[in-house]
């Protein structure tokens, strides 16, 4: 779960970078915590957990120069970009005077175009396969072009995730989000890296959301083979569905995610599987009791079903049904 708390990055970025206004100095807090019950047969287990911290700054240094630094104080251990990982952004952006292009240099998300990575993983109960294994922050460049309708087109050249042998190549990754109308958001992206077997892993992301009046569709897709940090010669495809209902106070939603992993030769380290599937299905209400405040009370349920046809299970492990109960204060 370490590795998915950098998503969270896509939301500061975008605040440090797209404000027309910003302050020197602004805080960044959210934080979620909850009473978590997993129900597994014949046994139940509760404790309180505080699930995502993060805490940060962001700020002006002049009308065209922006930095960022984020950390959250769960993960201690030292990562591949040289930096600790528990710093999940330290960052500076150049922007052009007509807004239209955009520089960043430093440690950054890398930009995914399915929208389960646009949120806060405080707003997320339970990842998809492909969401849970990336690892989204590195260091790098990031060069972004945005039109005058809004459309933004990126191109990424960042550390890749170290490979079995602890090297790390380069990662490219190119993205594009934008809408169809006023009701039909879009974005797309494609990464490709080159692997410890000379090979070229490559992952694609499509995402469609659909708005009318206070409820949104979000409907995404995802594809990876041959990517760090997933099992090689194995492709992975995820397809969350997710509806919401954005009242003022009550913000209740339906998520149904499918996934599953499909072996592409004999003689991948695990041979001895076959296709395998986990489905999983969210019902949940988020109350927020102050207007325009990014403060609620949430009460889920997540519900897990796999379908393999060997003892050996190639998916993160989750129990048959999990409870949250909990609060999130956030700015």
């Amino acid at each position: 779960m370490k590795k998915v708390i950098s998503l969270f990055v896509l939301f500061i970025s975008s605040l440090s970078v797209y404000s027309q206004e910003i302050s020197h100095f602004n805080l960044i807090y959210d934080v979620r915590f909850d009473s978590y019950t997993s129900i597994n047969p014949g046994e139940t287990d509760n404790k309180f957990q505080f699930d995502h911290v993060f805490l940060g700054v962001y700020g002006a240094i002049s009308d065209q120069m922006n930095y960022t630094l984020q950390i959250t104080p769960l993960s201690l251990s030292d990562g591949a970009n040289n930096l600790s990982e528990d710093i999940m952004l330290a960052n500076i952006s150049y922007t052009t005077s007509n807004k239209k292009w955009m520089l960043t240099l430093g440690k950054s998300m890398v930009n995914i175009g399915t929208f389960e990575e646009h949120v806060s993983p405080n707003d997320v109960y339970q990842y998809s396969e492909v969401g849970q294994h990336l690892n989204m922050f590195s260091s790098g460049v990031t060069v972004r072009y945005t039109t005058d309708s809004k459309q933004q087109f990126t191109y990424q050249l960042v550390n890749s995730v170290p490979d079995s042998l602890n090297n790390v190549n380069l990662q490219q990754n190119l993205y594009w989000s934008g809408h169809i109308s006023d009701h039909i958001n879009t974005s797309m992206s494609l990464t490709v890296e080159k692997n410890n077997q000379n090979t070229i892993g490559h992952m694609s992301n499509l995402g469609v959301e659909f708005l009318y009046s206070d409820w949104e569709l979000d409907v995404d897709y995802a594809r990876v083979i041959n990517i760090n940090g997933f099992l090689e010669q194995t492709q992975y495809q995820s397809v969350p569905v997710k509806l919401t209902y954005k009242g003022e106070k009550f913000r209740p939603f339906v998520e149904y995610i499918y996934n599953k992993l499909d072996p592409m030769s004999s003689t991948i380290e695990s041979n001895s599987y076959t296709s395998q599937s986990l489905q999983t299905l969210s019902l949940g209400i988020e109350y927020y009791p102050i207007k325009n405040k990014n403060w609620r009370f949430h009460m889920v349920a997540v519900g897990n079903k796999y379908d393999q046809t060997n003892a050996e299970n190639l998916f993160t492990e989750y129990p048959p049904l999990q409870l949250f109960f909990g609060v999130k204060i956030g700015i």
